[in-house]
């Protein structure tokens, strides 16, 4: 693994698990999956959820999904890039 898939897998893992527990998502998806589908509360706990969002990235990045962590990596650096200029969470 390489220092940039590291960087890459922490991203997609950050934004994924943020993403589960704090938003909505389109058309409430998320906050629906987070009601109808409780994982003992683990949906609830960002430092739970990202154990499970981690080893899926790890997974999927070693596998032809591997654009997926990708994708959603580049979402979460931008979103922290974001933060970071001064944006809060809308």
């Amino acid at each position: 693994m390489t220092p940039l898939d590291l960087l890459l897998l922490s991203l997609f893992t950050w934004r994924l698990a943020y993403m589960l527990v704090k938003e909505s998502g389109p058309w409430g998806v998320f906050e629906k999956l987070r009601t109808r589908i409780t994982f003992g509360g683990a949906l609830n706990c960002i430092y739970c959820t990202s154990v499970w969002t981690g080893v899926t990235g790890y997974v999927l990045i070693q596998s032809p999904f591997a654009p997926i962590v990708y994708m959603i990596a580049i979402s979460g650096g931008a979103m922290m890039l974001w933060r970071y200029t001064g944006g809060e969470h809308g």
